[in-house]
């Protein structure tokens, strides 16, 4: 990775790779933003009202371009004009032979374009997405591996009730909490660019048309079982892409299918199911915790609650709820003292992850006996 790197375009989906300081090889980060998007001045770390990080965020993305010597195009839910504050903004920079790294949705030819410029100009066009795959070859394989294989490594699911709760983040810190106590860990994380961090993508197949819903569960336990080989993990984390449920008639996060795909292709042993700031009784645990527990066989040792509170009031027709960041230090005070054993606020997610390997030692002590 070059010395100098922008990030575009920068908002609280970038924070994870920041705070896991995935970036290891850069000496500085620039963060750049749409002016339109009101986040121009503060520092990136003030988007979920978290701990600082240094990195302010501009919106002037030829001045960054100047002082970079690579940019990273990182895919976001948020909606932009493609090729307006996208395309323009990847073809300028290879113009000014800027090294990129691209994670955002193209097209074949899309990408063609893209590679040969970088190509005539000196510059190097990294793309990491999970858009593109072998089809034939992956229908060949199939052929050849009808059936399911065993896992034995133990694995730990991480999810969302609704998409971008803190999946991404909570994947990643697990991650390494494990690796700090010791353990050997492989990540199948829920972004499509995982690879580019050392880690597994999600992978394409699980939302493509060319295959059934029962071959994508087959291709998927064979996608972990060759982690399992390759890698030798202690533990294998798999990030569930999207949601579990739908978040409304619009917004169906496609009916929690992939996550309930991976789960028949390779059963997790413990899960985290990360949720939203609510006003939350016992009783909603006591009829949510089954519902995905047997839909999904999500063996679910405790919820994650993020500072993020859904506003359903401000939902008109098929509108997404607006989203309202609270202060961390009160995602505590909104949950009940009943369930206090397994729901957990964000910043005391390490007690969480305790319990995950808690969980996971007391099934291998089973197994020994």
């Amino acid at each position: 990775m070059s010395n100098r790197l922008v990030i575009y375009p920068a908002n609280i989906e970038s924070l994870p790779l920041l705070r896991n300081k995935l970036f290891q090889n850069v000496d500085e980060i620039i963060c750049v933003a749409p002016s339109g998007w009101g986040v121009t001045h503060k520092d990136i770390g003030d988007l979920d009202l978290g701990k600082k990080t240094g990195l302010i965020i501009s919106s002037n993305f030829e001045e960054a371009l100047e002082k970079a010597d690579a940019v990273f195009f990182i895919k976001t839910q948020q909606e932009l004009d493609k090729d307006k504050f996208i395309l323009s903004k990847i073809k300028h920079a290879i113009e000014n032979k800027k090294d990129i790294v691209c994670t955002i949705d193209l097209s074949k030819e899309e990408y063609t374009q893209l590679k040969n410029d970088s190509k005539n100009l000196g510059c190097n066009f990294d793309y990491y997405n999970n858009n593109f795959f072998d089809v034939e070859k992956t229908k060949e394989f199939l052929k050849n591996q009808p059936s399911l294989t065993n896992i034995k490594t133990p694995i730990v699911m991480i999810s969302e009730i609704i998409s971008n709760i803190g999946g991404f983040d909570t994947q990643l810190a697990f991650k390494t909490y494990l690796e700090n106590q010791g353990y050997k860990v492989s990540l199948i994380s829920s972004s499509s660019y995982g690879s580019f961090f050392n880690n597994s993508n999600c992978p394409g197949f699980l939302f493509s048309q060319d295959f059934s819903e029962s071959d994508k569960i087959i291709l998927f336990n064979h996608y972990v079982k060759n982690i399992e080989i390759s890698e030798s993990p202690d533990i294998i984390i798999i990030g569930a892409p999207g949601a579990l449920i739908p978040l409304t008639k619009a917004r169906t996060e496609s009916f929690g299918i992939p996550a309930y795909l991976m789960t028949r292709g390779a059963m997790p042993d413990a899960s985290i199911v990360c949720s939203y700031s609510d006003q939350y009784t016992k009783k909603y645990f006591d009829e949510m915790n089954p519902t995905i527990n047997y839909r999904f066989s999500m063996n679910t040792v405790g919820y994650l609650i993020n500072n993020t509170i859904l506003d359903f009031f401000s939902v008109e027709g098929t509108e997404d709820p607006r989203r309202i960041m609270i202060e961390q230090d009160l995602v505590k005070q909104r949950i009940p003292k009943e369930v206090a054993d397994f729901v957990y606020p964000i910043k005391e997610r390490d007690k969480l992850f305790e319990k995950v390997i808690d969980k996971l030692a007391f099934y291998g002590e089973v197994q020994e006996l």
